[in-house]
């Protein structure tokens, strides 16, 4: 096709020249509506409650190295100044964060205390599956220090891998997110009292919010953090999604 330009001239190489850019466009969408493949799930299957557990554990392994806190660390630390902090609490929320495609929810900027909350069902050790959540319930050898609600000092992802005790967690304050060997192990900063073992089902049943009756997590006020991610909110994120939906799943590979 020629078109007549304004003096007369021809402009065939401008009209060519935008229907490739369109051509590269529409080629560059197409790719990229290759990798997403539509799939109608059903939240309640054992497929997505296998699928999504996998990349939990998937996501949280990208976060191997990330450092406790900042305030913690020294100048001199090589970790000192790095992009982002995550305590035990904190990577637990990202993932959920960096998933709320899938989960359909952003989790309440709460710490571990409000995740236990939200997982009202218990296991015991032999019914974990990659994924599940173990919590540590506990006192401070610090008599000033204020303990946390349920006395939930501590929370980490179980994995089960090769020894069937390992687990992805932040541990140490001076530490970096890493693989445990066990879950079991003895803080320097508190007393174990007990294990709490948590399913995650619910969650990707798409639901989160609290099933205390004691506790009313909206009542509790925002504290900055800017070190890591921890107790920084003023509401609860209460979700309920239907349990079909149409979503994106990428292709594996």
């Amino acid at each position: 096709m020629e078109v007549q330009g304004a003096n007369g001239a021809s402009s065939t190489k401008a009209v060519s020249k935008h229907r490739r850019g369109g051509s590269s466009l529409r080629k560059r969408l197409d790719q990229k509506r290759k990798k997403l493949t539509p799939v109608t799930f059903d939240r309640k299957s054992e497929s997505f409650n296998q699928f999504l557990r996998n990349k939990v554990i998937e996501t949280a392994k990208k976060y191997i190295g990330v450092p406790y806190k900042k305030s913690l660390l020294e100048p001199t630390d090589p970790n000192y100044n790095a992009p982002l902090f995550l305590d035990c609490c904190g990577l637990v929320k990202r993932v959920v964060l960096d998933l709320r495609r899938y989960f359909g929810f952003k989790i309440g900027k709460w710490n571990q205390s409000y995740q236990y909350d939200t997982l009202p069902r218990s296991l015991s050790f032999e019914e974990l599956k990659p994924g599940d959540l173990i919590f540590y319930q506990g006192k401070y050898f610090d008599k000033t220090k204020k303990n946390q609600i349920h006395h939930m000092t501590h929370v980490e992802i179980f994995l089960g891998g090769e020894t069937g005790e390992s687990t992805i967690g932040a541990r140490y304050k001076t530490g970096t997110i890493q693989i445990f060997d066990s879950y079991k192990f003895d803080s320097k900063t508190w007393e174990l009292s007990k294990y709490h073992f948590k399913s995650i089902d619910i969650w990707i049943q798409g639901i989160c919010k609290s099933f205390c009756g004691t506790h009313r997590w909206a009542r509790f006020k925002r504290k900055k953090n800017k070190d890591s991610e921890s107790v920084e909110s003023t509401t609860p994120t209460i979700t309920k999604n239907t349990s079909k939906k149409q979503i994106l799943i990428p292709k594996s590979h």
